[in-house]
Formats: C-alpha cells, sequence, structure tokens
C-alpha cells in the first residue's frame, strides 16, 4: 500500500506501522480539490479502511544552516 501512495506526486512523507492507524503520509496539492481528488483515490486502494484528512491551518517555513566549517 505504502508504494501506491507513493506513486503520487506531492506525497513527501509516508511512514508505514503497526498499529490501527498503520500508514501516515503527508500530501502537498496546489488546492482543495486536487487533495480531495488524491484522497479519493487513495480510499479505493485495496486494505484502506479508513482516511483521516488532518490538512494544515498554518504554514511554517524553517530556515536551517549547517556549519560544515569551511
Amino acid at each position: 500500500m505504502a508504494e501506491q501512495i507513493n506513486a503520487y506526486p506531492g506525497v513527501t512523507h509516508n511512514y508505514q506501522r503497526e498499529d490501527e492507524y498503520n500508514l501516515w503520509f503527508t500530501l502537498t496539492t496546489r488546492d482543495k480539490a486536487a487533495r480531495r481528488k488524491i484522497l479519493e483515490t487513495v480510499r479505493g486502494i485495496e486494505g484502506v479502511r479508513e482516511i483521516q484528512d488532518l490538512p494544515a491551518t498554518r504554514f511554517f517555513k524553517l530556515k536551517v544552516k549547517f556549519d560544515t566549517g569551511k
């Protein structure tokens, strides 16, 4: 199932685990309609019983700078 979800453009993280909610992924889309369309397709994947759509309500951008000693 994880491999199928990874095929969608916009999937940036995908974690499979042993639990009630055993697959967690992040999805970036250009708008709500695109997100809904992809999630409806994912709902049709064999073995998917439930999806919780938890859209971001705020955007955070962190600037990370690593000191490489150069």
